[in-house]
């Protein structure tokens, strides 16, 4: 595995991009309310346990919802009228 890729994995806990992309599939084809859903998703998956699609779907939704809440105090903080220095 090349260094750029090793460290990705490294990066998503030991989850190769190929792991991520089968878990946010899973969870858009099984959503709240599906019998099973997480055993269903980790079998889906294939090379991960219930218990670990689990938090590695709560780091997912973690990371989202802190990107998005970056991005809501960017966009404040431009649209906050700049002080000017009275002279």
């Amino acid at each position: 595995m090349e260094k750029a890729k090793e460290e990705a994995v490294e990066e998503q806990g030991g989850w190769r991009p190929e792991e991520i992309a089968l878990l946010t599939k899973g969870i858009t084809r099984w959503p709240p309310g599906a019998t099973q859903r997480w055993k269903t998703i980790a079998e889906y998956v294939g090379s991960r346990s219930q218990k670990e699609v689990i938090k590695k779907s709560q780091e997912l939704v973690d990371r989202k919802n802190a990107e998005m809440e970056e991005k809501r105090e960017q966009k404040i903080a431009a649209a906050a009228p700049t002080k000017t220095p009275l002279n």
